[in-house]
C-alpha cells in the first residue's frame, strides 16, 4: 500500500512538473512576443518623433517666411506662380513627376496643392523641396547644380 501511495505521488509530481514546464515555455513565448511588440513600438515612436520634428521645422520655416514677407511656395499658389517664384521650380516639380512630361496635363492656373493631390504626390515633401530652392537646402542632380552655378555667375 505504501508503494502505491508513493507511486501515485510520483505520478502527480511528474504531471505537475510537465504542466509547469509547459507553462514556462508559454511564458517564455509571451515574454518574447512582448519584447518584439515593445521594440516595434519604440521604432514607431522614434519614427513619429523624427517626423514630428521635421514637420515642426518645416512649419516654422514657412511661418518665418510668411511673417518676413519673403515669397515662399505654398499649396494655395498656382503652378504659374510657383514657376515664376524660382527658375528651377519646374525642375523640382518634374522630379516629383508633376508636370514636365508630355502625358501630364498641368496648366499654369492649376493650384499646386490640388495638382499634387491629383497626382498622388505628398504636398509637404514637394513644398519642402520647392522652399529648399529659396533657402538653399534642396539638392539637385550634379548637372543642374552646375547650371545653377553658371546662371548665378552670369547674374
Amino acid at each position: 500500500m505504501e508503494n502505491l501511495i508513493l507511486y501515485v505521488i510520483s505520478i502527480i509530481s511528474f504531471l505537475l512538473a510537465v504542466y509547469s514546464l509547459i507553462r514556462v515555455f508559454k511564458l517564455k513565448d509571451d515574454v518574447q512576443r512582448t519584447r518584439d511588440e515593445a521594440d516595434a513600438l519604440r521604432r514607431h515612436v522614434g519614427y513619429s518623433l523624427d517626423q514630428l520634428k521635421t514637420d515642426i521645422i518645416a512649419s516654422l520655416q514657412t511661418e518665418m517666411r510668411r511673417q518676413s514677407g519673403a515669397p515662399y511656395f505654398n499649396k494655395d499658389m498656382t503652378i504659374g506662380e510657383a514657376l515664376k517664384l524660382h527658375a528651377l521650380a519646374q525642375t523640382v516639380m518634374a522630379g516629383f513627376h508633376l508636370g514636365g512630361c508630355s502625358s501630364c496635363d498641368i496648366k499654369e492656373d492649376h493650384i499646386l496643392g490640388a495638382a499634387a493631390k491629383d497626382y498622388g504626390i505628398d504636398i509637404d515633401n514637394l513644398l519642402e523641396a520647392l522652399n529648399g530652392l529659396l533657402d538653399g537646402t534642396t539638392v539637385l542632380p550634379s548637372e543642374q547644380v552646375h547650371q545653377i552655378k553658371l546662371v548665378d555667375m552670369l547674374k
